[in-house]
């Protein structure tokens, strides 16, 4: 149903323009931070987390670790 739909209405190709980009303004001292504060996630979970998510997170530092599951 759309194909016939979009079949319906003409179509012409519009050539594109070249894109003028202006000149990248100079630094101003930024430093990105490391990248190992921001991809991590928590190891433990916040206080107003569910048992059930408090369970799966033990069960994954167990798996992680080797130590048996709780």
């Amino acid at each position: 149903m759309i194909a016939h739909l979009l079949s319906s209405v003409p179509y012409e190709a519009i050539p594109a323009k070249p894109l003028q980009f202006p000149e990248r303004p100079p630094s101003r001292g930024y430093q990105r931070p490391p990248a190992t504060n921001s991809t991590t996630s928590p190891t433990t979970p916040p206080p107003w987390a569910e048992p059930a998510l408090t369970r799966t997170l033990r069960r994954r530092r167990a798996a992680v670790s080797g130590a048996p599951r709780p």
